[in-house]
């Protein structure tokens, strides 16, 4: 009987262990995209919805996300970790690492309190923007070493 127990409880933690739940989501680095901009091994945090006093299902704020970019008009396609702000459960504001951004004179604020939203900018360039977690933890040194090798 004791061996049973201990055998379905090695089997819970086995299939347990390989649940996507406890995946990690992070920007795929690759020498060959100049547009991945982040190491794999820089950690993002998971961020646990809870609801703000008002209801809202994201408190405003920054928050860390991956960004799809698409360019109907080239064909190109990347993908980023970006910072992003959130107010009253919508979208507001995208950070490039470069000091850039991308706001609402440029896109019609979209609900984003499901996790994820899709927008079309006013150049008509497509975006889909995924909450990965809080604030992302980026330092100076990896966004400027990167910039250098891509002006290489």
């Amino acid at each position: 009987m004791t061996i049973r127990a201990i055998l379905i409880i090695c089997i819970y933690l086995f299939i347990s262990c390989k649940s996507d739940v406890n995946k990690r989501y992070y920007v795929d680095s690759n020498d060959d995209n100049p547009n991945s901009f982040y190491e794999k091994s820089e950690q993002q945090n998971i961020l646990e919805v809870e609801k703000d006093d008002d209801g809202y299902e994201y408190k405003d704020g920054m928050y860390c996300a991956s960004v799809e970019y698409y360019n109907p008009n080239t064909g190109t396609n990347s993908t980023y970790t970006l910072n992003i702000e959130v107010e009253s459960d919508n979208l507001v504001i995208i950070h490039w690492p470069n000091g850039g951004w991308l706001d609402e004179s440029h896109f019609i604020s979209e609900d984003i309190s499901s996790g994820t939203c899709s927008f079309t900018s006013d150049k008509g360039y497509e975006y889909n923007v995924t909450i990965l977690g809080k604030n992302c933890q980026f330092t100076d040194s990896s966004i400027s070493e990167t910039l250098m090798k891509n002006k290489k």
